[in-house]
């Protein structure tokens, strides 16, 4: 996790719309993006509308990771306005979801196993909802490091 402060320049908020009948998705739905530069690199934000918290010229201490030709930030503290995009050490529904996400789906597959249903039913509910509950736990770590990272930084 790279942690980097500077100032927000070449602001621009915009927003993907997945359309409908994208084979990706059976909805259509958008996400707010925030593009900027800090510290002379790109940056992207993504995961909430920042028209209210970032705004051109304000000091950013942001974490994140570099993805392609842009760093992607997972977190940051504008302290120009005293705002941070995070609020606890963790996403903990996160987790509980996926624990009982996971619990559940090993519930219903040892039950189906235990009804004599065809072996490969089990384990595609268990290798389904496993990448499910891997990808919300990787999220939820991603976020943990960025908060650490964040934190630790003076």
């Amino acid at each position: 996790m790279e942690i980097i402060k500077g100032t927000v320049s070449n602001l621009q908020h915009d927003f993907w719309v997945r359309p409908y009948g994208d084979p990706d998705s059976d909805r259509p739905g958008t996400k707010d993006i925030t593009n900027f530069e800090l510290a002379g690199k790109s940056m992207q934000y993504r995961l909430k509308p920042t028209f209210d918290s970032i705004s051109e010229g304000d000091e950013l201490v942001i974490a994140g990771k570099q993805k392609g030709t842009r760093f992607q930030v997972y977190i940051f503290r504008n302290l120009t306005k005293d705002i941070a995009s995070y609020e606890g050490k963790s996403l903990t529904t996160a987790r509980l979801a996926a624990a009982s996400l996971f619990l559940s789906a090993l519930a219903t597959a040892a039950y189906l196993f235990y009804t004599g249903a065809a072996l490969f039913l089990p384990l595609t509910i268990l290798t389904l909802f496993g990448g499910i509950t891997v990808a919300i736990v990787y999220a939820d770590f991603s976020q943990r490091q960025a908060i650490k990272s964040m934190e630790s930084y003076k």
